[in-house]
């Protein structure tokens, strides 16, 4: 099993980084913060090789996390994303190449009251074009919702694995499960489930003291 950890906007990148450097060229890959290389993005870091069952390489991963003002060069993410897609699919060839992200892309839906709004570059929503038909699977963080993105490749965001507040309780949470074959990525959804009820009482606003009382008594949980 490989594993490949990438930062999001709440996570301190130091913190994420500070391990890597002792598990070595193993199977446990930790992306905190963008790395660069001489001004540049450090490729070698960015762009991680995945084995198959087999143990033949079988994929390519860009593991790019969120990337903060100063990581950007004078292209901006546009012009970072163009950097790690072309050195992705060079490297990657036949293979198919999996690009991360954590940032909000435009058209995503976003869960009120749990999110972070988050500012790259002065702009608030990323376009989709971002992510081309060179990459076979787009998958993004930050935006709570699992959902898909139009655009020229498969971008999805696999969402949280749990509800982060009151107004993500009444959809079900899941995982992605991505199948790479050839250049081509099939997903489905696993859905987790839920072994806590997650209750607002009363449903519908405010009510006064005796009748949330009266509510609460009502309750059959299970102890």
């Amino acid at each position: 099993l490989q594993m490949v950890v990438c930062g999001g906007n709440q996570d301190r990148a130091a913190r994420i980084n500070l391990p890597a450097a002792l598990l070595g060229e193993g199977r446990i890959h930790l992306v905190g913060a963008f790395p660069r290389c001489e001004g540049g993005p450090d490729m070698e870091r960015l762009l991680i090789p995945l084995k198959g069952r087999d143990c033949a390489l079988a994929a390519w991963v860009a593991a790019v996390p969120y990337c903060r003002p100063g990581d950007l060069g004078v292209g901006g993410l546009a012009g970072l994303y163009e950097q790690v897609m072309e050195e992705g699919s060079r490297r990657a060839g036949d293979l198919p190449l999996v690009v991360t992200g954590h940032l909000h892309v435009a058209g995503g839906d976003m869960s009120e009251q749990s999110e972070r709004r988050i500012t790259v570059g002065g702009e608030e929503a990323e376009a989709a074009c971002l992510f081309d038909s060179r990459a076979a699977y787009a998958a993004l963080g930050h935006l709570h919702r699992p959902q898909r993105i139009q655009g020229d490749t498969i971008i999805r965001y696999a969402g949280s694995p749990f509800p982060l507040s009151a107004t993500e309780r009444n959809y079900r949470h899941s995982i992605t499960v991505l199948d790479l074959e050839g250049k081509a990525a099939v997903w489905r959804e696993e859905m987790i489930p839920r072994t806590v009820p997650f209750l607002v009482l009363p449903e519908n606003g405010p009510r006064p003291l005796d009748e949330v009382e009266a509510l609460l008594s009502s309750l059959t949980l299970d102890e």
